[in-house]
């Protein structure tokens, strides 16, 4: 029974922001204001595809039986899909739900509304001691946020309730679908009766943050700052596969930053070091056989509070212009490089253990040899956290004059762990040889991908015509060289990068 399915989110978004600024004293100067937004996003998903068939008996749930069993049941589905455009790029408004074409919600493995009201209100102020070059700098801001949720049909991992034949009769059922708070479903000639989640999760963050910039001398400046900063639980561990965690605890987390940097009519640079740790920070973890179960995907995912991870690293960029030694004006050349060691710091004990059980946090885990094992959270203390690549090294040839600019970008990428806890993935073949008219190639295991040089060129130009009308004219052609890499990894494996793509766009204004 082979189905082919796609899931939507279909956001739209509506806000207004107000700010205010007043100079207070010649060296003081004050800023506040308020911002209102409004998310909508739909989260259907639908069988696109049965492959010839009409209907099959496909989609699992478990249900408590009436003797009080946990047990599991197939619902029949149909292929469907939403009314949009044949492509991949369309309005929200160009889309239109299933709706009255499945009122039982047959066609569908999921479909779910997400509503989020946020409020922010901030004030900052900058006050300069003019004779030392001190500028200090403070802000402090509240955000509120309410995050509804309201299901249309139940998650893959909702556990129903099978009704009795009184039960059915007194609520004279006849067809599938949602009534009230209630979802009911029919497997032959049972009924099964679903709690739809309505629930919303209020919020609200106080942020402050201060800092400094300090101009020792004309040339020589030096800056750091400290801020506190919140934002709300991922979506997946709350909403945990329809199965509500109310309880979850938001992100938190305490930056720092210090630095130094030179600037002259010629060469800039800037160096600085920065440390940041995140309570209550989550992972996308897998254990094969729980697929299903609740909380749990159909593949055996599910997001999950980890801990607290460390985030620390150095970063330089410098810049330098030519004018002073060529004729032609406008070219200057820029690097930056960034080293980043980002690790589990500490694991929460609630997940640590499950009844007085180590709790797997990788169940397919590999080793260099290749070997599957079991990696648990309490292992992840001291293991890299997956972030993307933690040493970043870029130089770029610019022009800038006239109106035209183009530049010449190139970009190096290490350090680039796979998985959580550092676990290996076949990365690259190793050629053994030919036997039997056949190829023969042995995988190499690494814990991170293998290291990218990828080149990108652009160009453009900024006109303005009649004083009225101005716009921008740009050019791109990312991976020059049509390098064949890899861009980032799951625990399916290694996901191959773009190739060589060109890329136009116009932008104009009045």
């Amino acid at each position: 029974n082979a189905v082919q399915r796609i899931s939507y989110s279909l956001h739209d978004q509506v806000g207004i922001l107000a700010t205010y600024q007043r100079d207070f004293a010649k060296n003081l100067r004050v800023t506040g204001g308020a911002e209102f937004r409004y998310w909508h996003a739909d989260h259907p998903g639908h069988f696109t595809n049965l492959f010839g068939k009409d209907s099959i008996n496909a989609l699992t749930y478990a249900t408590v039986d009436t003797a009080g069993q946990i047990k599991t049941f197939q619902r029949y589905i149909r292929q469907g899909d939403l009314d949009g455009p044949t492509g991949d790029i369309g309005f929200p408004t160009g889309w239109n739900l299933a709706g009255s074409k499945d009122p039982t919600y047959v066609t569908q493995y999921r479909n779910y509304l997400g509503e989020t009201p946020q409020f922010t209100v901030y004030a900052q102020a900058n006050y300069l001691f003019e004779k030392i070059g001190l500028n200090l700098m403070g802000s402090l801001q509240y955000a509120w946020y309410k995050y509804k949720l309201t299901e249309n049909m139940p998650s893959e991992n909702a556990i129903s309730r099978q009704l009795k034949a009184a039960e059915v009769s007194q609520l004279g059922l006849q067809k599938e679908g949602p009534v009230g708070s209630k979802f009911y479903m029919r497997s032959g000639n049972k009924w099964y009766e679903f709690d739809l989640i309505n629930a919303d999760r209020t919020k609200g963050f106080l942020q402050p943050k201060i800092g400094f910039n300090w101009n020792a001398t004309k040339n020589f400046n030096i800056f750091g700052n400290f801020a506190m900063v919140s934002r709300m639980v991922d979506l997946g561990v709350y909403y945990n596969q329809g199965r509500l965690n109310p309880d979850v605890e938001d992100e938190k987390s305490n930056q720092f930053e210090l630095g130094f940097g030179w600037l002259d009519e010629i060469f800039q640079a800037k160096i600085n070091g920065y440390y940041m740790n995140w309570d209550n920070k989550s992972a996308r973890i897998q254990d094969v056989t729980k697929a299903g179960q609740p909380g749990y995907d159909r593949n055996g995912f599910r997001s999950e509070l980890v801990g607290t991870s460390e985030h620390k690293g150095i970063e330089f960029e410098a810049g330098l212009s030519f004018d002073k030694w060529l004729p032609v004006k406008g070219f200057a050349l820029r690097t930056s490089f960034t080293y980043m060691d980002n690790k589990w710091s500490k694991v929460l004990d609630a997940v640590k253990y499950i009844n007085n059980v180590r709790n797997p946090f990788n169940t397919s885990a590999l080793d260099a040899d290749g070997k599957t094992y079991t990696l648990y959270f309490d292992e992840l203390e001291g293991k890299p956290v997956a972030s993307g690549p933690q040493l970043i090294t870029t130089a770029t040839l610019s022009y800038e004059n006239y109106g035209f600019f183009g530049s010449i970008d190139m970009n190096y990428f290490g350090r680039d762990y796979l998985l959580d806890g550092g676990t290996f993935l076949g990365t690259e073949a190793e050629f053994i040889g030919v036997v039997n008219n056949k190829e023969l190639y042995k995988t190499v295991y690494s814990d991170q991908l293998p290291t990218r040089f990828l080149f990108d060129v652009t160009a453009g130009y900024n006109f303005e015509f009649q004083k009225l009308i101005r716009g921008t004219l740009t050019l791109q052609l990312f991976n020059v060289f049509d390098k064949e890499y890899f861009s980032s990894s799951d625990r399916f494996g290694v996901i191959p990068g773009m190739g060589r793509t060109f890329r136009a766009n116009l932008s104009i204004g009045l």
